[in-house]
């Protein structure tokens, strides 16, 4: 969901990411990558935990918002098999 100012006191911002498994092209490597759902933005990571790092890096720049604003994110998962 794309974050807009609503004069809803309760309203919080949300970026939600699609989150899948991915190769590299250069090195032919497995990656998680996370693309940003209504926002500019993409991610990825050697590991979840890195995955999760690299979106906290970078959800305030992709909803244009301080980082001292409170920022909630939400995860889809599509993993086949």
């Amino acid at each position: 969901m794309r974050a807009t100012r609503p004069s809803n006191v309760g309203w919080t911002p949300t970026l939600t990411f699609k989150v899948t498994r991915g190769r590299t092209l250069d090195a032919d490597v497995d990656v998680w990558v996370a693309l940003a759902v209504d926002a500019p933005g993409s991610v990825a990571g050697a590991t979840l935990a890195e995955l999760r790092e690299e979106i906290e890096a970078v959800k305030h720049f992709c909803l244009g918002l301080p980082k001292s604003e409170y920022v909630g994110v939400q995860l889809l998962f599509k993993l086949s098999g």
